[in-house]
C-alpha cells in the first residue's frame, strides 16, 4: 500500500494536477501566482514555494540538480509511488481575518501618518521660529536676554516634536517591516 502524504492544496495543484516537474523555484512561484491570488507579494510566494519544495526534498520526494537560481527540482521514484491528498484550508476564514486585520492595520497606519504630518508641520514652524530668534539675536545683540527665553522655549519644543516625529517614523517602519514578514 503506497504511503499517503498530505500536501498544501496549492502545491498539490501544481505538482499533482498540473504535473509540474523539472522546475526552478521561480518557475513554480510564477505558476502558483497564475493559479491563486492568495499571495499578494511575489517574495512571499517564492519563500512559500522554497519551504515546500525543500520539505519534499528532505522527505526524498524531490531531487534537485544545479545550484542557486539554476537549481531544478525533479520528482523521484518515491514521489511516483506515493499517494498525495490535498489539505483543505479554510481560505474564506483566513481572508476575513486577514482583511479585518488589514483594515485595523491600515487605520492605525493612517492615524499615525496623519499625526506624523501634523508634528512635522509644527516642527517646521518651530524651526522657522528658532531661525528668526537667532537672526534677531544677531541683529540686536544688546537685547539678547529679551530673545533668549523665547529662543530656548522654541528649541526645547522643536526637540520634543522631533522626538515625536522620530518615534512615529520608527513605529511606521516597524509596521511596514511587520507587514512584509507576515
Amino acid at each position: 500500500m503506497p504511503q499517503v502524504i498530505k500536501l498544501n492544496q496549492h502545491i498539490y495543484s501544481l505538482l499533482i494536477e498540473k504535473e509540474c516537474n523539472g522546475f526552478t523555484i521561480v518557475e513554480l512561484r510564477d505558476e502558483l501566482l497564475s493559479v491563486t491570488d492568495t499571495y499578494q507579494d511575489i517574495d512571499e510566494a517564492r519563500k512559500f514555494i522554497y519551504r515546500q519544495t525543500t520539505a519534499l526534498e528532505r522527505k526524498g520526494l524531490l531531487n534537485s540538480k544545479g545550484s542557486d537560481r539554476y537549481k531544478r527540482y525533479f520528482k523521484t521514484e518515491l514521489f511516483d509511488n506515493t499517494k498525495f491528498v490535498a489539505k483543505q484550508v479554510l481560505i474564506t476564514k483566513e481572508k476575513s481575518i486577514s482583511s479585518h486585520t488589514d483594515n485595523q492595520a491600515s487605520k492605525l497606519v493612517e492615524t499615525l501618518l496623519n499625526e506624523k504630518k501634523q508634528f512635522e508641520a509644527e516642527l517646521a514652524i518651530l524651526l522657522g521660529e528658532v531661525d528668526e530668534y537667532k537672526a534677531l539675536q544677531k541683529r540686536f545683540p544688546e537685547h539678547l536676554s529679551l530673545f533668549y527665553s523665547a529662543f530656548d522655549d522654541a528649541k526645547n519644543n522643536s526637540a520634543k516634536l522631533l522626538g515625536k516625529v522620530n518615534a512615529l517614523t520608527n513605529i511606521l517602519a516597524s509596521l511596514d517591516n511587520g507587514a512584509r514578514q507576515c
